[in-house]
Formats: C-alpha cells, structure tokens, sequence
C-alpha cells in the first residue's frame, strides 16, 4: 500500500487532514500534560511557601536577637566600652539591620511570584 493510500500525504508541504481519532488522542495528551503541570505548578508553590515560612520565622528571630542584644549591651554598658568597642557593636546592628532588609526583599519578591 502506497502512502497516499494509507492517508499520509506524499507532499510534506501539505500534510495530509487529521482525523478526528487523532484530534482526541492529541487533546487528551494535552489535557493529561497541562494536568501534569498543574500539578508541579502546586507543588512549587507548596515550596515557596514553606521557603517563606522558614525566611520569615526560622531566620528573622535569631536576627532580632542578635541586633536587639548588641543594642542592649550598648544602652547598659556604653559608658564603660571603649570606642573600639561601640563601634564593633554599631557594626552588629547595622549588619542585623541590612540582613533583616534582604529578607524583606526576598520575601517581597517571592510573594510576587
């Protein structure tokens, strides 16, 4: 049986019309395929969540604590520190501060996502 016969065009220019078995048969393949994705879509944002969760929990506490420490030392004993040693602790809350602003950032970003 030649191919025009068997209802493949012979012209690849021009291929031959679909038929409607094979129209089903492709739409359920997508319908499976965009449930696939859907699925791994879900799942992602599960991850992302939960990332978030931990950034904004598991990290921002022991964050606050360490800036929140580093002030509490200087308001109780700064007239006994040297300057050397207000600066170290200027240096603690100014890094606390901008690790707290990363986290806003990354957090503000991956709520956009």
């Amino acid at each position: 049986m030649s191919d025009a016969a068997a209802g493949a065009s012979p012209d690849p220019h021009h291929p031959a019309p679909v038929t409607a078995r094979a129209a089903e048969l492709t739409l359920a393949h997508l319908h499976e395929e965009n449930a696939r994705l859907a699925q791994a879509l879900a799942a992602a944002t599960q991850e992302l969540h939960r990332l978030r969760f931990s950034l904004s929990h598991d990290l921002r506490a022991p964050l606050r604590h360490v800036g929140a420490f580093a002030q509490v030392i200087e308001e109780d004993f700064g007239p006994q520190l040297d300057v050397q040693v207000m600066a170290h602790l200027k240096t603690i809350q100014t890094a606390a501060a901008e690790m707290g602003q990363m986290l806003d950032a990354i957090l503000g970003s991956a709520g956009k996502a």
